[in-house]
């Protein structure tokens, strides 16, 4: 797989969180073995900036290196640029609130992309041209079949820019107009 040689925004940006979470936690540290104060009620304190940095950092960069080790362990394969389903469990894997989803497809990564099935649905582009998109059912934590085209994104790389083939994925809405767009970097 084709990689910047530089970290990118996601990672740098991964990079600054934990650094101002160190910090916070530091100066908590800092703060209760000054004061080393009991409460009368027994509550613990709290540090509400630092748990709202734990939560980003949580949702954000638990899984920003996700893509690489997966495709280190080999799960992504030189079909990925064909085949969007390992491009989409990886996202799953950032996307799911769900641990129990997440140990899922970690443990059963094969085993869950042989069970998704997918078919091709032409879909309008204009006013006369329509492309063929492919629908992916049983992915896990959807509620419904995911559509998945293949695009191309821009990275920085040092001084230059690089071009990466990756999946966009949306799943599907009642009313086609209200689904959510999301993109899957191919694994």
């Amino acid at each position: 797989m084709d990689e910047p040689t530089t970290p990118g925004p996601h990672p740098e940006f991964c990079g600054l969180l934990q650094e101002q979470l160190v910090e916070r936690l530091t100066l908590l540290q800092e703060h209760s073995a000054v004061a080393n104060q009991i409460t009368m009620s027994g509550v613990q304190f709290t540090d509400e900036p630092l748990e709202r940095i734990q939560r980003l950092y949580r949702w954000n960069c638990d899984h920003v290196r996700t893509p690489y080790e997966l495709a280190e362990r080999g799960f992504g394969k030189s079909s990925d640029i064909f085949d969007p389903r390992s491009a989409l469990l990886q996202f799953m894997i950032a996307a799911t609130p769900n641990d129990a989803v997440v140990a899922n497809i970690l443990d059963n990564h094969d085993q869950i992309i042989a069970g998704m099935t997918s078919w091709f649905e032409p879909q309008l582009v204009g006013n006369n041209n329509a492309v063929l998109v492919e629908m992916i059912n049983n992915v896990p934590d959807a509620v419904s079949p995911v559509k998945a085209k293949p695009v191309y994104i821009q990275l920085p790389d040092g001084d230059k820019t690089m071009l990466i083939q990756s999946w966009r994925v949306s799943e599907l809405d009642l009313i086609p107009s209200q689904a959510s767009d999301l993109f899957a970097v191919r694994g």
